[in-house]
């Protein structure tokens, strides 16, 4: 692109200078489990729908369901054409009740919006909470003071 004030060509262009004016949105929620933050879906969408829409562009996200899985499939839309992503999914367990299935939604719609921006939380730990190590068993020491024989 030229040093003037033109438009993009192509989706791709525009979805690059979007990702280029893009930051990372601050976490608003705890996880109570893992007593981790992150952004919620809503800020997430909040914080990038408006810059997609300042290129022309927009996220659309559409969940689907098949043999046991949940997927979510990812279209960025713009003047030119659209960028399909891979879709991204989890197992569904049979017994999977509709606020698991929501959550799972949710956080499938959350995540992939997130990778296909190319942005994090403010708390964002590198996976270092998901790969801890359990600690090791701790060794039996006999105490010399007591007799079990």
């Amino acid at each position: 692109m030229s040093a003037t004030n033109a438009q993009p060509t192509t989706t791709h262009a525009r979805l690059a200078l979007a990702l280029a004016a893009m930051s990372s949105p601050k976490a608003n929620k705890v996880n109570p489990a893992f007593r981790s933050r992150y952004a919620s879906l809503n800020v997430i969408l909040d914080h990038i729908r408006p810059i997609l829409a300042k290129q022309g562009l927009a996220l659309v996200q559409q969940i689907v369901t098949t043999e046991g899985r949940t997927e979510v499939i990812n279209t960025i839309i713009g003047p030119e054409g659209m960028i399909d992503f891979k879709p991204a999914g989890v197992a569904t367990k049979p017994d999977t009740n509709v606020q698991q299935f929501n959550s799972q939604c949710t956080t499938l719609r959350r995540i992939t919006a997130q990778a296909i921006c190319g942005i994090a939380t403010d708390a964002d730990d590198d996976g270092a909470a998901a790969s801890a190590q359990p600690a090791p068993a701790k060794k039996w020491i006999p105490n010399p003071a007591r007799s079990d024989a």
